[in-house]
């Protein structure tokens, strides 16, 4: 039967689960280079080496420095700051990465 409490070691997994998704710290910051991974469910950054970085056509081998991280996982970024410029919404950290060609 259910008293409307929790307890405390419930609730304490709760906040730690939250913790983990959503709260915390961006993945990334201004000025990383990042690769588009696809994935089943989607697409998900990794971390790149900038020096790697050439230009290509192929979005699949591209590499993408971050010009700008907005707090929301839908912000609208403002005008591109380079070639092949992308909108990225991260949902797990809360906020949209944007992003053009890393040279």
């Amino acid at each position: 039967m259910f008293t409307g409490r929790f307890p405390p070691r419930l609730a304490l997994a709760i906040v730690r689960g939250a913790s983990l998704f959503g709260c915390g710290e961006p993945s990334f910051a201004v000025g990383d280079c990042v690769h588009i991974e696809r994935r089943v469910l989607g697409h998900e950054l990794t971390a790149a080496d900038c020096s790697s970085a050439r230009g290509t056509f192929d979005a699949s081998e591209r590499i993408y420095k971050i010009d700008e991280v907005l707090e929301g996982a839908n912000a609208p970024c403002g005008p591109p700051q380079g070639f092949f410029s992308v909108t990225f919404s991260h949902e797990p950290d809360d906020v949209t990465y944007c992003m053009s060609q890393a040279e």
